[in-house]
């Protein structure tokens, strides 16, 4: 019993192991975080603009290398709810200063207003509520790398199983 405990283990790891693997090499974390912004702050084209600026906000870029765009970018694959609560703000007072360079996307603007409710003019209110938002937003793209990684280990799993040379013949 405790051999087949070490090797449902070990076999386990090396499932986790391959799909980790597969993880960093398709990049698949960066992109659902890239996804779930775009959901979160408008995919129209002020959306895209604007998350092009908040990807190349100096609290947001300094966690990748390369500016959001060029081609050889590798984006985060994690943004701290800190970093991208501040930068939101700081694009947010940008785009109401006297010569705005930023058009905030109509559902920010909603949430931003919401959120000047409960916190007023207390800011760090405001930027733990627009921590809470990400975070909120972000348990979703939580969601989605847990039930693929379920998916794949799953086939792994099988492939592992039923390769010719990991069944055991049965000794008479």
């Amino acid at each position: 019993a405790i051999g087949l405990v070490f090797v449902f283990l070990l076999l386990s790891l090396v499932a986790s192991a391959v799909k980790e693997g597969l993880e960093a090499l398709f990049k698949r974390r960066a992109t659902d975080l890239e996804k779930g912004i775009k959901e979160l702050l408008g995919s129209d084209e002020n959306g895209k603009k604007f998350i092009a600026s908040l990807y190349n906000h100096g609290l947001v870029n300094s966690l990748f290398a390369g500016k959001y765009g060029a081609p050889k970018a590798q984006l985060p694959s994690y943004i701290p709810s800190k970093n991208f609560a501040l930068a939101l703000m700081d694009l947010r007072n940008q785009s109401q200063g006297q010569s705005p360079t930023i058009q905030l996307p109509s559902n920010v603007k909603q949430a931003f207003d919401a959120f000047e409710i409960t916190a007023g003019k207390d800011v760090d209110k405001m930027q733990k509520q627009v921590e809470d938002w990400y975070n909120s937003s972000m348990d979703r793209v939580s969601g989605w790398y847990k039930r693929r990684t379920q998916y794949w280990l799953f086939g792994i799993g099988l492939v592992i199983t039923s390769s010719p040379t990991s069944s055991i013949s049965a000794r008479p």
